[in-house]
């Protein structure tokens, strides 16, 4: 099975994070996609094209990065970030080196999210969690957002009161 490697499930769970992958993949209004099985332990790194009205050109890309979380390491993994870089580059070879704007998903936030809150940086949104939960490590994830000229934004998600 795609993507099985240590920390898959939380202790007495059912199914593992992959088989819950594939069922939400499967769904007919979904458009998840279960990752290459070389980006193990991760199963959810995936883009989703959204298309300019009408036409087949790509207006924006969703990028969704699986930095785990649900029984497993809470990191994301040098092997994700390669493939960021390399499809990212190749996204822009196929759209003739267009920029097209990109948002960024990744649940557990990097680590830069903490040294902006904490130094003060311009961050809008609220923390009412008493902190920001990042990453276990700093794999350079922010350095090569930074680097992509499409990126427009980066979300997060693990830490539930924050905004």
């Amino acid at each position: 099975m795609l993507g099985l490697g240590k920390n898959q499930s939380s202790p007495g769970a059912k199914t593992t994070r992959t088989q819950l992958m594939q069922h939400d993949a499967a769904l007919p209004l979904s458009h998840s996609k279960v990752c290459p099985a070389d980006l193990a332990p991760a199963v959810s790194v995936y883009v989703v094209d959204v298309l300019a009205n009408d036409t087949e050109q790509l207006a924006l890309s969703l990028i969704h990065l699986d930095s785990g979380g649900g029984g497993m390491q809470e990191e994301l993994y040098a092997n994700q970030i390669a493939w960021f870089n390399k499809t990212m580059a190749e996204r822009r070879q196929r759209s003739g080196n267009r920029t097209v704007p990109a948002l960024i998903f990744v649940h557990i936030p990097p680590w830069e999210f903490e040294t902006a809150w904490s130094e003060g940086k311009k961050c809008f949104g609220v923390n009412d969690n008493g902190g920001i939960t990042p990453t276990i490590n700093n794999t350079g994830l922010f350095a090569a957002l930074e680097a992509a000229p499409e990126v427009q934004a980066v979300f997060v998600g693990h830490d539930h009161c924050n905004d």
